[in-house]
């Protein structure tokens, strides 16, 4: 669901039904940001980020990208105007294609 055609629901980034290949129990929740909150945050992504993420997805043999050692950098800008928004970035170590434990037989 996209966030700008249900702008009171959003459905998050990269979620399904499946929570990972392992399926692990859930057993807590957090956020920071996103469409609920008041912050004008703003991530940005270029196509070569985006298709060497597809890239790596593409090797998986479940079609998806483990980033270890995930986080954001938030930055504040103030532009010309006094008005102040933020800017996220995901950082982490080198993107790789997600194993499945049993058919990759592998748990790293």
């Amino acid at each position: 669901m996209s966030v700008i055609a249900s702008p009171n629901e959003f459905s998050k980034l990269g979620t399904d039904k499946r929570s990972n290949a392992q399926s692990d129990t859930l057993v807590g929740e957090h956020s920071i940001g996103g469409p609920l909150s008041l912050r004008d945050s703003r991530m940005f992504l270029d196509v070569a980020t985006l298709r060497r993420l597809l890239e790596v997805a593409e090797a998986s043999s479940i079609k998806r990208v483990q980033i270890d050692r995930c986080g954001l950098r938030i930055r504040s800008w103030k532009d010309r105007h006094g008005h102040v928004y933020e800017t996220w970035q995901i950082i982490g170590v080198e993107p790789k294609p997600e194993k499945h434990l049993i058919f990759d037989g592998d748990t790293k």
